[in-house]
Order: structure tokens, then C-alpha cells, then sequence
């Protein structure tokens, strides 16, 4: 019997939702994403989805994100709850 190259990714419970966080406004309706700065992956369909709900793309590495708030290069962020946690978003 052959090897199979095989690697086994382990799952992410990262949820089934996301979280839209600023330090600017609160966002109780798309009109109030315009002119904000959101963070996003280089994803295509990411950054056509902030851009039809008004919002200004940022394609940024998350690792670069925590660093990004503070300097105002960014004003919030699109992402799964667990990584808000996990990088200690709280502190901004």
C-alpha cells in the first residue's frame, strides 16, 4: 500500500457569524458604515461586501490589525468573535 500525502487540519469554532467593530460609531444601520475604514482579508467577495454596505475596505493581515487601531490606520474590523478574544481587541 502507497503512502497518501495527507494532512489533517484541525477544526476552527470560530461560529457561524461575525462581528462589525469601530471605534467610531455605533452601526445600527448600513447608512452608518459610510466613510469607515473596515479591516478586511484580500478576499474579493470581502471586500465587495463592505463595499455594497458602504463601508471603505482595508485589506490588512490580522496580525497587523491590533497595531492598526490605535494609529487610526484602520477604524474597525469584520471578523469571528474568537479572534476579538483571542488577540486581546478588548483593549482597544
Amino acid at each position: 500500500m502507497a503512502a497518501v500525502p495527507l494532512k489533517v487540519l484541525p477544526p476552527v469554532g470560530a461560529g457561524g457569524f461575525r462581528l462589525l467593530c469601530n471605534s467610531v460609531r455605533p452601526v445600527q444601520e448600513l447608512a452608518a458604515l459610510t466613510g469607515l475604514r473596515i479591516r478586511t482579508s484580500n478576499a474579493a467577495l470581502e471586500i465587495k461586501l463592505l463595499r455594497a454596505w458602504g463601508a471603505t475596505p482595508a485589506p490588512l493581515l490580522w496580525v497587523n490589525v491590533y497595531d492598526a487601531l490605535p494609529r487610526r490606520a484602520i477604524d474597525g474590523f469584520h471578523v469571528h468573535p474568537i479572534w476579538t478574544h483571542g488577540f486581546n481587541m478588548f483593549e482597544h
